[in-house]
């Protein structure tokens, strides 16, 4: 009879490579938030100045579908899927996207302030 495999920590051997190699479940709930956050953000921005960050056009078709949804849960859902494109981009789009935002290069292409989550009330 053949032996299960077990996890690299119960035979003694380090987890390290393995750790090393993808981001704690904590760390990835982080990350998220945070691009939930810009795109919370990205709501405010007006309809015209959206084609200014150079968003794709699925995000971009997200974003401006957040501001027609009235319903809390709709909104809520909405701004998820929203994190979740925001997830695909690479690093290089979203930092350009960030930097456009946080250091206000024009006033039309500013991030608006992120909006007051139930945690800060």
């Amino acid at each position: 009879m053949r032996r299960k495999k077990r996890h690299p920590r119960q035979n003694g051997e380090s987890g390290d490579d393995q750790e090393l190699a993808r981001p704690s479940r904590s760390a990835q709930k982080r990350r998220s938030l945070a691009l939930q956050d810009i795109g919370a953000r990205l709501t405010g921005v007006a309809p015209d100045n959206l084609a200014g960050f150079g968003l794709p056009l699925a995000l971009r078709d997200a974003v401006l579908q957040y501001s027609s949804l009235r319903g809390h849960e709709a909104r809520r859902r909405q701004m998820q899927y929203i994190g979740r494109l925001m997830r695909e981009l690479d690093d290089v789009s979203l930092a350009k996207l960030i930097t456009a935002g946080l250091a206000g290069k024009s006033e039309s292409m500013a991030l608006p302030a992120a909006p007051l989550s139930r945690s800060d009330t």
